[in-house]
């Protein structure tokens, strides 16, 4: 009885889930797409002919968005509003995205070597050591005494690199910590800074570029969709849209970078504009890269769907900073390759538009 009802219950919040994305995101939408062209007529038919074999009518204002970023208004574009209401949720399951996505449990699940060091970390306000033994808050504070910088962050709710800051160790007292535990509701970490390869670090010594890799694990298969490198603006920690950096292009087949870039806004920039002229030039141990994807989505095969952010240590090992399961945006990939689901749309979007039965 209590199980049929929690269950019920998590059907209700999938249903409200569902219309608060589809609500969230008919609004953005409508925002960017002002002063776009509207839609021709003869497009707007296909695109609507296209969905309708689906049962479903999207909003136009993201064909109006990419059409004035030059692309052509492809039926095969997903607009947002179907991705986040409709695919996401369809393959992802949302009832456990809250501890998956607990940057404390990352190296659990993906394993300490594919992921940055951390040195203190607090789950639910227990302060933990990197080997998630109990800490007092002095041992915490002994453990960073080192006179070296350190990357503070909050592990729950901290999309966009929110309140993600480099601190010195040596500052990190007993009081500091506790100040962390009060100001992150008891859950962050402390990691070690981490030295990205030499390559990555060229675009912006500062802040740690990813590259953010759009997997999906279908049929006992990982599919890699789609890749492009984010960077952070000058003196920026962090290398997200947010925070005013932009993302870049990247050839999924051979890792080479576009000479389009986008920001926040879904503005485009040529590389000429934004004094990034690095078209052409290939990200090192790309392959290694795809692989560690491949490799670690069946450890998340709850979701169907995932965004990494992809980067690479000092010797050249791909490392997974952060991954994303729900409310990830495909609309910048798009504006660089078109319908994300290219040469596989065929396969996967009956595939993707289908509700996964064991969710």
């Amino acid at each position: 009885m209590k199980d049929k009802f929690f269950t019920r219950l998590y059907s209700l919040y999938l249903l409200i889930y569902r219309f608060v994305m589809r609500q969230v995101y008919i609004r953005i939408d409508r925002d960017r797409a002002k002063g776009c062209a509207p839609i021709r007529p003869e497009d707007k038919r296909a695109i609507y002919d296209y969905w309708k074999r689906y049962g479903l009518k999207p909003k136009l204002d993201d064909y109006r968005l990419y059409a004035d970023r030059g692309l052509k208004p492809e039926p095969g574009l997903i607009s947002t509003e179907i991705w986040t209401e409709v695919i996401e949720p369809n393959h992802n399951a949302l009832k456990y995205c809250g501890a998956f996505t607990d940057k404390n449990y990352f190296d659990l699940v993906l394993g300490g070597e594919n992921t940055p060091d951390t040195v203190v970390r607090c789950i639910s306000g227990s302060l933990l050591d990197g080997d998630y033994r109990p800490v007092t808050a002095q041992q915490a504070a002994d453990l960073l005494a080192d006179g070296t910088d350190y990357i503070l962050k909050p592990t729950i709710e901290s999309g966009g690199g929110r309140d993600v800051a480099k601190v010195s160790g040596a500052d990190m007292d007993v009081e500091q910590i506790e100040r962390a535990r009060a100001d992150f509701g008891g859950n962050f970490c402390v990691q070690k800074i981490f030295k990205q390869h030499e390559f990555l670090k060229s675009f912006n010594p500062t802040s740690v570029q990813s590259v953010r890799v759009v997997s999906v694990f279908l049929d006992g298969k990982v599919d890699i969709l789609c890749a492009s490198m984010r960077m952070g603006k000058a003196g920026s920690v962090v290398d997200n849209f947010v925070s005013g950096g932009y993302a870049v292009s990247i050839d999924v087949a051979t890792g080479a970078i576009g000479d389009k870039l986008v920001d926040h806004d879904m503005k485009v920039y040529t590389a000429q504009e934004v004094g990034m002229e690095r078209g052409g030039e290939c990200i090192p141990f790309w392959e290694d890269a795809k692989q560690l994807v491949r490799d670690l989505h069946p450890r998340l095969a709850h979701f169907g769907i995932i965004s990494w952010d992809v980067t690479l240590d000092e010797s050249g090992t791909p490392k997974i900073i952060e991954y994303n399961l729900i409310d990830s945006l495909i609309d910048w990939h798009q504006i660089f390759i078109g319908p994300i689901l290219g040469d596989e749309e065929a396969e996967l979007l009956p595939k993707l538009l289908k509700k996964n039965p064991y969710i």
